[in-house]
């Protein structure tokens, strides 16, 4: 296969993907508008979400990055919860309805950042020397 070739369909690969990303932000945003209120009430004794309260007075992306915050608190939760940050009662009965629904938009936002960097990675490899 021709370099050139090589080097569009990446290109277009890149393109469709920052796309995706771009479509991921009104998703994230409405679940940060809809359910933050219900995550923040379930999650009370989690010193990490105290320490990132003043995220809730930054508008709609703070909002967005307290949602994505818990998210991850949710996805990996088991090293703040040994330094003491999250509590295992509150992650413990965290609704399991939406915790699947943020782990899910967690994991596509993560998989869009990684394929990002190796459709760049490769772009950067199939680039001609000037």
């Amino acid at each position: 296969m021709n370099p050139h070739s090589l080097y569009f369909y990446f290109a277009i690969s890149g393109g469709v993907i920052i796309l995706s990303g771009l479509l991921m932000i009104p998703l994230q945003i409405y679940i940060a508008k809809k359910y933050l209120n219900t995550m923040l009430s379930h999650l009370k004794n989690c010193q990490a979400i105290t320490l990132r309260a003043p995220l809730l007075n930054m508008g709609w992306k703070g909002k967005v990055l307290m949602t994505s915050s818990i998210a991850s608190f949710l996805m990996f939760p088991k090293y703040l919860t040994r330094k003491g940050m999250l509590d295992n009662h509150d992650i413990g009965n965290f609704p399991v309805k939406l915790k699947k629904i943020l782990v899910i938009t967690h994991s596509i936002d993560l998989a869009l950042l990684v394929g990002l960097c190796i459709v760049g990675l490769a772009l950067k490899i199939l680039e001609k020397p000037t």
